[in-house]
């Protein structure tokens, strides 16, 4: 009893102390967080060749037309905000699209607003332009005081995306964690009828969840919407692994005699999660990787430690009822398993109705539609983009032999009119925005002629009064930029445009050229998406049958695991599909994720049906199937508590994750057998006491 004693505080001291150490953990979603390795790469080496510096749009709408007094009492607070913040960022007022303000209070009062991509004053709005000088500076206090001083104004850009992701994968630890943990309490409370047994299988878990959080810290220093999930992934697993235990523990009477009964098994239930798990190491999404990989060590270790919490704590399980019952289920109910004929008959269908369904299925990339409808984010953006300047969909740059001088830039100003009559061919929105561009609308205020100086003093002169900030993104070098600005969209009509522009810059514009951009790199990663889920899922099945080959020594064996592991993700699309779900940067992990939780109960089961000693089909019950519906439970209500977070990522994630475990635990009981068996008659086999 000393040595439990001493084992259980120093478990759970360790596990207080990774607690204290994670606290204050931030939420930190950089823009590369979707890129592939490959796309990271060379998004940094495009930032060595030419600076792309995030900038924040702040747009004010009005119902009548902005006065230039209201004008002045806004422009106060951003003059503070510069002085304030004057060596990481660049504010550009709409004063400064003016060569004096006169002028601009002139244009304001004649509706005389820039016709160029960039406008920062309008018929029924003001805007501001905050551009980044350090790209390591952050907009989070920025946003925060804006949306303080002007609770109805309007933001969009990359800065103001990844501020709002931040927010709402942080709603996981705040609101996620306390529900999931709450509710699994009362849950295992419901199955045990016990407070005390309750808090012992309850805190093994919950410690995994604070030892996973400090390693995040420890590793990473900050967590983002895709590491925010390994927590609540761990205390689940964590929580299925010892209510299995519990259940092995009470019906034999010791820890000692449940491992010895179903060591194999428990083994095989953490290998597999972890393979499944750790499959998603193989994808080129870096976010994705890491997460498996690490979620991957995590399950291993973090499944140890609980294994160990049950060895210290077995001596307090010993007045445990010897019997459990299950509300609701009657052993009856598994004393059969379906026919062959219904299974392969409702297997055939579901195929049938699968592959069409599949081409159909909404495939969300755009982060922007990530966020609650109801908050019309999405909308606001998409409004501040189409009003007052656009995202940087596609980023255009073109090498020359030499520096450009006045000829050579008439000669793009050419380009980039038949470029612009070209997007309008397309009926895009887009807009160019680059030197002459920018350029071309200073001298209208000039000259009154929309097109660059004829001498290149003067277009240099103009170019002069540009902010730094502006100048360093579109250098006048041998690099020429030409920034092509509009909403955000899918990757679908995203890449049609980019082949419709490739097609028309290598018939008109014969330069060298390259196309990068932040925006450009995360559609490319995107498309890596349902590679992703292919290639995971299938590295996970084919390991998972493989080990469950070697385990049985039937090669029908890892037939049957294929089969009743692929035909649940068969019926989830179809879910998918009618529920309107998505597949998303976090959806796309679920599959090889189930398929290592899946077969943990495939495992029991076979293991169950492979001995030959005991007392039957009722010890099969309570030793197998109780245990697997009970574990199973608290898997699904888990994780489809996600639902709860109104981020479309997790909430999809947690609900897909827990339909495909109830599919799935579905087949084990009642097709896995009869596949295993030959045929449906589980408990007839049972008690006669051979296969």
């Amino acid at each position: 009893m000393t040595k439990s004693i001493i084992g259980l505080f120093t478990l759970s001291l360790l596990s207080v102390l990774a607690g204290v150490y994670s606290h204050g953990l931030q939420q930190k979603n950089p823009e590369t967080l979707f890129l592939t390795k490959e796309g990271i790469r060379e998004y940094k080496n495009f930032n060595k060749l030419i600076p792309e510096n995030k900038n924040l749009v702040i747009g004010l709408d009005y119902i009548e037309k902005p006065t230039f007094s209201e004008y002045l009492e806004k422009k106060r607070f951003f003059i503070a905000l510069k002085q304030k913040y004057s060596e990481t960022f660049e504010i550009i007022l709409p004063e400064n699209q003016y060569r004096h303000l006169k002028h601009f209070k002139e244009a304001l009062e004649k509706d005389q607003f820039p016709h160029g991509p960039l406008k920062l004053t309008g018929k029924r709005h003001l805007a501001f332009l905050i551009i980044e000088k350090d790209i390591n500076s952050s907009f989070n206090n920025i946003i925060d005081q804006v949306a303080e001083a002007f609770p109805q104004a309007k933001m969009a850009g990359i800065p103001y995306t990844n501020y709002l992701l931040d927010r709402y994968s942080k709603a996981i630890s705040e609101k996620v964690f306390p529900i999931m943990f709450g509710i699994s309490f009362l849950l295992i409370l419901l199955l045990t009828f016990s407070l005390r047994d309750s808090i012992l299988i309850f805190l093994p878990c919950f410690y995994t969840a604070l030892i996973s959080l400090s390693v995040i810290k420890l590793i990473y220093q900050s967590m983002n919407m895709v590491t925010s999930i390994i927590p609540l992934m761990a205390f689940a697993i964590n929580l299925s692994i010892a209510f299995h235990l519990y259940f092995t523990m009470i019906n034999e009477g010791s820890f000692r005699l449940a491992i010895k009964k179903k060591l194999t098994p428990f083994l095989l239930m953490i290998f597999t999660t972890a393979i499944g798990f750790g499959s998603l190491y193989v994808a080129e999404i870096k976010a994705i990787s890491e997460f498996g990989a690490l979620s991957s060590a995590l399950i291993l270790t973090t499944s140890f430690f609980t294994l160990l919490w049950f060895c210290f704590v077995e001596g307090l399980f010993k007045n445990a009822p010897k019997v459990l019952k299950l509300p609701l289920f009657s052993s009856a109910i598994f004393s059969k398993s379906l026919s062959i004929k219904t299974i392969f008959l409702f297997s055939f269908l579901t195929v049938i109705i699968t592959l069409p369904i599949i081409p159909k299925i909404n495939v969300i990339t755009d982060a922007t539609r990530y966020f609650p409808k109801a908050t019309g984010l999405k909308i606001a953006m998409d409004n501040i983009n189409e009003k007052v300047v656009g995202l940087p969909l596609y980023q255009f740059i073109f090498s020359f032999e030499k520096d450009l001088e006045i000829e050579k830039l008439k000669e793009i100003e050419v380009f980039e009119n038949k470029l612009k009559k070209r997007l309008l061919e397309l009926k895009s929105e887009i807009k160019i925005f680059s030197m002459n561009s920018v350029i071309s609308e200073n001298n209208r205020a000039y000259s009154g002629m929309a097109k660059i100086p004829s001498q290149m003093l003067s277009y240099a002169t103009l170019r002069s009064r540009l902010p730094t900030t502006l100048k360093e993104s579109f250098p006048l070098s041998n690099k020429y930029k030409i920034s092509l600005l509009g909403k955000s969209s899918n990757v679908g009509s995203y890449t049609k445009i980019l082949d419709q522009l490739e097609i028309f810059v290598a018939e008109n514009f014969q330069y060298p050229y390259l196309v990068n951009g932040l925006y450009y790199n995360l559609m490319v990663s995107q498309k890596e998406m349902i590679k992703v889920l292919t290639k995971s899922f299938l590295f996970a099945l084919l390991i998972v049958s493989f080990i469950a080959y070697l385990y049985v020594r039937k090669k029908r064996i890892f037939f049957i695991f294929l089969f009743v592991n692929i035909i649940p993700v068969f019926i989830s699309l179809i879910f998918l599909y009618l529920f309107n779900f998505s597949l998303n940067i976090a959806t796309i992990m679920t599959y090889s994720i189930s398929i290592g939780i899946i077969v943990d109960s495939s495992f029991h089961i076979i293991h169950s049906l492979e001995r030959k000693e005991g007392n039957g089909f009722e010890e099969y019950f309570k030793t197998t199937i109780v245990p697997i519906i009970g574990s199973s439970a608290l898997l699904v209500l888990s994780f489809s508590l996600f639902g709860f977070n109104q981020f479309l990522p997790i909430k999809q994630f947690g609900l897909n994750l827990s339909l495909i475990l109830a599919l799935g635990l579905i087949f084990d009981l009642f097709v896995l057998p009869t596949l295993y068996l030959g045929h449906s008659r589980v408990k007839e086999v049972l008690n006669e006491g051979n296969l």
